[in-house]
């Protein structure tokens, strides 16, 4: 099993590998709350491919933007499971994403556009590492969360990143 990469005092998915390897996010909610709004995730090349990112880590998404996200997780895993998760927790803190906040999105080009969903059984993040690569080599991702009002977990067949 490979190990995840360590920056600084930060453990962070995996950078990205493409032609773009500096990728933007912005995250937004429309509506007027979590239950009438819809909440998404964009991903994009951003327009200054020449920044640096790990001096920017202070900018990187978390993959867990709230604790509920990892008691939601935790309790589809059996009682085994969810001692280990928080043992490695505890030793490994916080898991981050190497994307930078409201980065200016690269203009010197139309990118395509992919609409993700992650399925049954997970949440907005889940599928981080994967989003942030596609976006690495060319696409905008936009990742939404509707079903599930707090995001946690979402059983709905469909939906969410």
């Amino acid at each position: 099993m490979s190990r995840l990469p360590q920056t600084g005092d930060k453990w962070h998915l995996p950078f990205p590998l493409g032609k773009f390897p500096v990728i933007g996010y912005h995250d937004i909610m429309t509506g007027k709350s979590k239950v009438d709004g819809l909440l998404v995730r964009l991903l994009y090349p951003a327009e200054d491919q020449n920044i640096n990112t790990v001096e920017r880590q202070a900018e990187w998404a978390n993959w867990y933007p709230h604790e509920n996200y990892k008691i939601g997780l935790t309790s589809m895993l059996s009682p085994r499971l969810r001692n280990v998760v928080r043992v490695l927790q505890y030793f490994g803190g916080d898991l981050h994403v190497p994307i930078i906040a409201n980065a200016k999105p690269f203009s010197q080009r139309l990118f395509p556009v992919i609409i993700f969903s992650h399925g049954m059984s997970s949440n907005r993040t889940t599928y981080s590492n994967l989003c942030t690569q596609l976006a690495s080599h060319g696409f905008i991702i936009a990742g939404q969360s509707v079903d599930n009002p707090n995001d946690y977990i979402s059983l709905a067949p469909f939906l969410i990143f």
